[in-house]
């Protein structure tokens, strides 16, 4: 479940940073 949650995180990060630079 961690891991989950940790992999969960880095995408919304992902989408947070290329929505912000689009």
């Amino acid at each position: 479940m961690l891991g989950n949650l940790q992999g969960w995180h880095l995408l919304i990060l992902l989408a947070v940073i290329l929505l912000l630079f689009g």
